[in-house]
């Protein structure tokens, strides 16, 4: 079933780090190569709070939930455009379980059941928790909402400035592949 969705964007965390790419390759489907940059590959972590999801022109009630996809940055072979950029979800898990439910239905990803519990605290910090089905922590983050953020990267960056990190992450021309046997490619 295919049909167009409103929704807002409430939030979104995004979590980004380096691995060497050899040790990224072994979390993807064959078909698929680590996007890497001198030998680092980039997964990150998403996060985003969707509010007010709804079919088009369908008169469904309104769905909110929490989302959280470990995200690894990849090229691929297209039949009709070459090696292009693309972005492989290893584990995508989706909160409440009902919304879970249904998103395994109308679209190609598989979701898992989990909780995602965020809480603000003190000093523009959010406290993120994220168990799968079994309560096993699969995430647990003080993650700061300052504005400055982004524009700070780390001694031992691979990259030499904020600009070069966020052009690596943000420069994927097309989306997002569901799983081995569903690439869109």
């Amino acid at each position: 079933m295919k049909f167009d969705v409103y929704a807002n964007l409430d939030h979104l965390f995004m979590l980004n780090f380096s691995v060497k790419a050899a040790c990224l390759q072994k979390l993807l489907p064959s078909s698929l190569k680590v996007l890497d940059y001198r030998g680092r590959g980039f997964p990150s972590i998403v996060l985003p709070c969707i509010k007010n999801l709804r079919p088009v022109g369908l008169n469904f009630p309104y769905v909110n939930y929490e989302l959280y996809g470990l995200r690894i940055l990849v090229e691929y072979k297209s039949r009709q455009l070459g090696r292009v950029k693309g972005i492989y979800f290893k584990e995508l898990i989706i909160a409440p379980n009902w919304v879970r439910q249904i998103a395994n239905v109308v679209s190609p990803f598989y979701f898992k059941r989990g909780t995602i519990l965020k809480r603000s605290t003190v000093d523009n910090v959010v406290d993120i928790s994220v168990t799968n089905s079994e309560s096993e922590i699969l995430l647990s983050a003080k993650v700061s909402t300052d504005r400055t953020s982004p524009k700070r990267i780390t001694a031992s960056s691979v990259f030499s400035s904020p600009e070069e990190a966020m052009k690596m992450y943000n420069d994927i021309m097309y989306g997002f592949l569901p799983d081995e046997k569903n690439h869109m490619i």
